[in-house]
């Protein structure tokens, strides 16, 4: 298994953000974001991005499961939020195959080579905006709550030490 790999996410609600797609790989144990672009695309007013990652998977069993579902299916249902029913659909990233299935003469493309029109076709036009500001309590939240998972990871691996230690393997 390949331990960083390149995911393409053709629809991200516009209220999502860097840190929030972060925490989401980290807290199903699947790994850990390296570099995330957002590009904001529109479709009849509403303001949408198409994502772009670069991930580090964990040597867990989530991360194995996920990418073998990818492998397999050549998709991954993401579900983020089982009450609201969201959830992203994720792909390998291959530049070759997102622009044989363009059909324009002229291909648009942004600084990471995704064609601008792949994932509904050509009718949508790329709008530069900024990913929307979640509210400042939820952000605070998000941060104590990534905060708290690395306090804790880093409590379980003294214990693991200490124990270690104490009674060997």
């Amino acid at each position: 298994m390949n331990n960083q790999l390149i995911l393409y996410i053709p629809y991200i609600r516009n209220n999502i953000t860097r840190s929030i797609l972060a925490y989401y790989f980290r807290n199903e144990n699947i790994g850990d974001i390296v570099k995330a672009r957002l590009c904001s695309k529109m479709n009849a007013g509403e303001i949408y991005y198409i994502g772009l990652i670069r991930i580090n998977l964990y040597n867990s069993n989530p991360a194995k499961e996920f990418y073998t579902k990818l492998q397999l299916n050549k998709s991954y249902k993401f579900i983020y939020d089982e009450e609201a029913e969201f959830c992203w659909l994720i792909k390998m990233y291959n530049p070759n195959m997102l622009i044989s299935k363009n059909n324009d003469d002229i291909i648009p493309l942004n600084n990471d080579n995704i064609p601008l029109d792949y994932v509904h076709g050509s009718r949508f036009t790329m709008n530069e905006h900024q990913p929307m500001n979640i509210s400042i309590q939820f952000q605070d939240y998000l941060y104590d709550t990534i905060s708290f998972d690395n306090m804790v990871r880093e409590i379980n691996t003294t214990i693991q030490n200490y124990t270690y230690e104490l009674y060997g393997a």
